[in-house]
């Protein structure tokens, strides 16, 4: 397996990368992986997560079949190693657990601190239902979790849709999605990590909030750092159609009075066609990033991303007037920030006249980074096929892992592809964040770091990630501590990125 780190290197003021966006050729061949995917016809990508250094992959259709999880190793490799020869099927065909005869939809999926998989959708055959499965690492369902490893919940009425989930340190699951006789509810779950409901959560451990008593649905959820829970989507907000929508959440399921208007916000993009979020992020100092599509007169979408001040208000100071617009025909799909709080979109470009996969990077001020490549935006072309870019990880080290398909590639490929490029995500943000700012050490160390600060007066943001971006420790107002205590943490390679709100220095460490 080729080596993405060079361990014990100090990383100042970002990462050094090279001048620009490029295909990082030490991935698949030249950057890219194309998989035929013919033995699951019309299965679609949904999400895809980074599991103990491989890629996993979640695809879904409407059948008995709940999901379908495919990994890589982190190269690109199909990794033969997970399921049976690179797949698990979670369908009627190999467990009684699921009913006959249903139409099943998998919508996301996220990784445990063990590794195991957790994974949201809805049955949509007769009731619809919340369904929730925990599969192991490397692939069956695990029955630690509700006696089978899966579950089924609703809220008492028609329609009950799970369509985004977070998962707690301490293994908890929080669920997020809709439900309502016609949908008028914004609706959440927490579990125990046994499967069973938390009830010291909302009411016996079920929330529902009617935005304005129209149809809604929440495509996506964060967790702030202080445990307040966001919920994005969209509502019916006639006449304008659906405009984006927000809530936000005290721990207890609460609404967030201090949000909005009674822990709500609406915003309109388009006054006479649709606005909707399919992505909620929460930035270092509590700003809200959302990311979806607004249509116009041609029923084509460009995508929108507006940035919200903690208290719900919209943050003029990004883009313009708090919104940035594709002058372009493209939509979004899945969004992420990196280290330096620049945005990365995936998606497609319609402007051909057919969707073709595309990734842009917005800066920290909401304008478009025209550093990322030509015309503001980059379409990976995979000869002229219909192809689009679902999901979008980032690991540590800022490479851009892309996730989609393509129509009928490569040769001979009956149905469609999976396609995951990488690209070098060029020179990060520079700040004059000090080297010397917090030196640690020693390194590698046990777990234990102490941190030598030249101006203690400061108050500083600790966050650790892994080799794969993934955030495993926070401590804020960090003013006069000497110590960290990272023993909890896995032996390994890790990154800490300290900040003061404004700039930020991040270092890796060695748990050994």
């Amino acid at each position: 397996m080729k080596k993405l780190f060079v361990l014990g290197l100090l990383f100042v003021n970002g990462l050094v990368f090279s001048q620009s966006v490029s295909y990082d050729t030490s991935f698949g061949v030249n950057g890219k992986v194309i998989q035929c995917s013919s033995q699951f016809t019309g299965y679609d990508i949904v999400d895809s997560q980074f599991q103990n250094n491989k890629i996993l992959i979640g695809q879904t259709s409407s059948s008995t079949i709940f999901g379908i999880f495919r990994r890589y190793s982190i190269d690109g490799d199909f990794d033969t190693t997970f399921g049976n020869a690179g797949y698990y099927e979670l369908s009627t065909t190999n467990t009684n657990v699921l009913q006959p005869n249903s139409n099943y939809h998998l919508k996301d999926i996220e990784l445990q601190n063990d590794n195991k998989i957790v994974a949201v959708g809805f049955r949509e055959s007769f009731q619809n239902k919340f369904c929730v499965a925990r599969i192991l690492e490397n692939g069956g369902l695990d029955s630690s979790f509700n006696s089978t490893g899966f579950l089924e919940v609703d809220f008492g009425t028609v329609s009950n849709k799970a369509t985004c989930l977070k998962i707690f340190s301490d293994n908890k699951i929080l669920v997020g999605g809709m439900s309502g006789n016609q949908s008028e509810f914004f609706s959440m779950i927490k579990l125990n990590s046994d499967g069973t409901l938390d009830t010291s959560f909302g009411t016996l451990g079920k929330v529902q909030t009617s935005i304005n008593g129209n149809q809604c649905l929440v495509n996506s959820m964060a967790v702030q750092t202080d445990g307040k829970i966001i919920l994005a989507g969209y509502v019916l907000n006639n006449p304008n159609g659906y405009d984006f929508a927000l809530a936000r959440y005290l721990p207890t399921g609460v609404l967030d009075t201090g949000f909005g208007v009674n822990g709500k916000v609406i915003t309109t993009i388009n006054t006479t066609h649709n606005d909707i979020i399919y992505k909620v992020l929460v930035q270092g100092d509590n700003k809200i990033v959302v990311v979806g599509n607004e249509a116009d007169n041609t029923g084509l979408s460009r995508i929108a991303v507006v940035r919200y001040l903690s208290d719900g208000t919209v943050d003029t100071s990004f883009g313009i007037v708090g919104k940035y617009i594709s002058s372009n025909y493209d939509f979004a799909t899945d969004a992420a920030i990196q280290l330096d709080g620049k945005i990365v979109v995936s998606g497609g470009n319609n402007d051909s006249g057919y969707s073709r996969f595309y990734v842009s990077r917005l800066n920290t001020t909401g304008s478009i980074d025209t550093d990322f490549q030509i015309d503001s935006q980059l379409i990976i072309p995979f000869s002229d096929n219909l192809s689009f870019n679902r999901s979008i990880l980032i690991q540590s080290d800022n490479k851009i892992v892309n996730v989609g398909s393509l129509d009928n590639t490569p040769t001979g490929c009956s149905d469609f592809s999976i396609a995951l490029v990488r690209l070098n995500p060029g020179t990060l943000s520079t700040n004059e964040f000090n080297d010397n700012e917090v030196v640690v050490y020693p390194n590698p160390t046990t777990g234990i770091i102490n941190l030598s600060r030249a101006n203690t007066t400061k108050d500083l943001i600790v966050e650790v990630y892994t080799i794969l971006g993934q955030k495993v420790f926070e401590k804020v107002n960090l003013t006069t501590e000497n110590t960290l205590d990272l023993s909890h943490l896995n032996k390994g390679t890790y990154f800490i990125k300290f900040g003061d709100g404004n700039q930020e220095v991040t270092k890796a460490i060695i748990i050994r």
